[in-house]
């Protein structure tokens, strides 16, 4: 019997093979979602193409407006920096290079062989090694001239030793002739500071002046505390008396192996006067490969 509470005119089409003609079921709702809601789709497509173009357009009217109120002012600044290039170029170069060496004094000590001439010199720069000229001139004219170095942030002292024949018509002058200038890389020196110290540790100490047989001694000893052995390591040795430089000399150490320890006596000639403040100072480039000695095998 069949119950009338039922409606046996719908079927359950799913439970059918239909794919007879490549047609199947699910194909032909599909088709049928899309002819009722492609309005629809096609309405949802038109809002958002046209909230592209308003955002499109807003952006638009916002760089325009920035360029007018910002862009055209910075154009011109970079138009009238150009345009003077020319006439302001060397102070736009010489902003962007490293700060000139600076010299804070310069003098001659007079002693029985001549003259010794000093300059206290220091660059400023921390990233820069100098490799410069210098001459010590008297009334425009060269009396001596070299050629020295300054390390990133270095300062020391130039010395002339032993200059004779020597006549100061208008005081004496310490001028630098021309710096090339070495930027420090940092991919081949990461940290300046911890470079310098491992490669330029040379300790100088126990300083003290000895008389004897009527001469005047300088004894120190001076140990190198670094991993590398130096062909030779110059030595600079000023003594002073009330802050004003009285005496300047120089020793060279050869061949000086890490970690080597040497006492070292200087007989100062002349019977001078080396009472004072006494400073030694190596002067090693330690950005020249060629002063380090090959590691004993």
């Amino acid at each position: 019997m069949l119950d009338k509470n039922k409606d046996h005119t719908k079927f359950n089409l799913k439970r059918y093979e239909t794919d007879v003609t490549g047609v199947s079921i699910n194909k032909l709702e599909a088709g049928l979602w899309w002819i009722k809601n492609r309005l629809f789709l096609k309405k949802i497509l038109i809002v958002f193409l046209l909230f592209f173009i308003f955002i499109t357009w807003i952006y638009s009217l916002y760089s325009i407006g920035d360029y007018l109120i910002n862009g055209m002012k910075q154009d011109e600044k970079m138009l009238r920096e150009l345009v003077n290039t020319k006439a302001g170029g060397k102070e736009l170069l010489i902003a962007r290079m490293a700060k000139d060496i600076s010299i804070s004094s310069a003098g001659a000590l007079k002693n029985s062989s001549g003259y010794d001439f000093y300059a206290t010199i220091k660059n400023p720069n921390e990233n820069y090694q100098a490799i410069f000229s210098y001459c010590f001139m008297s009334g425009g004219e060269e009396i001596i001239c070299g050629e020295d170095f300054l390390l990133p942030a270095q300062k020391k002292y130039i010395l002339s030793l032993g200059i004779k024949d020597v006549s100061f018509s208008s005081g004496l002058k310490f001028v630098i002739k021309n710096t090339s200038w070495k930027r420090i890389k940092q991919k081949e020196i990461p940290d300046w500071k911890i470079y310098n110290q491992n490669h330029s540790n040379i300790e100088v100490k126990n300083i003290s002046t000895v008389i004897e047989d009527g001469g005047n001694f300088i004894s120190f000893s001076v140990k190198n505390e670094t991993s590398f052995g130096f062909w030779e390591v110059p030595l600079v040795i000023i003594i002073e008396q009330g802050g004003k430089i009285t005496t300047v000399n120089r020793y060279l150490l050869s061949q000086f192996a890490s970690f080597e320890e040497r006492q070292i006596k200087i007989n100062w000639p002349d019977g001078a006067d080396i009472s004072g403040k006494i400073s030694i100072y190596p002067n090693l480039n330690i950005l020249d490969k060629n002063i380090y000695m090959e590691p004993a095998r």
